[in-house]
């Protein structure tokens, strides 16, 4: 859902670095972790190992955050 509201707000903004992030995070979140089943590690339970691939997209999406809101204020000093 994340992902679907990115898209929507990138085409909204017509900004096309949101619409790179969308298309970045969307790969990550479809095709590399795994979601459904977590990493399979003996030493994790169920929970534990659904965890790992929560926090890397919760790291990505901050840290997308910190580089938007940094290019903004960028932006802004430059007017």
């Amino acid at each position: 859902m994340i992902g679907v509201t990115l898209l929507v707000l990138a085409w909204l903004e017509r900004n096309v670095g949101l619409l790179l992030f969308t298309a970045g995070y969307l790969a990550l979140v479809l095709l590399v972790l795994p979601m459904n089943d977590g990493f399979d590690s003996p030493h994790f339970g169920v929970r534990a190992a659904m965890a790992v691939p929560q926090l890397v997209v919760g790291l990505v999406l901050l840290l997308g955050a910190a580089g938007f809101a940094r290019a903004a204020r960028r932006h802004r000093r430059t007017r």
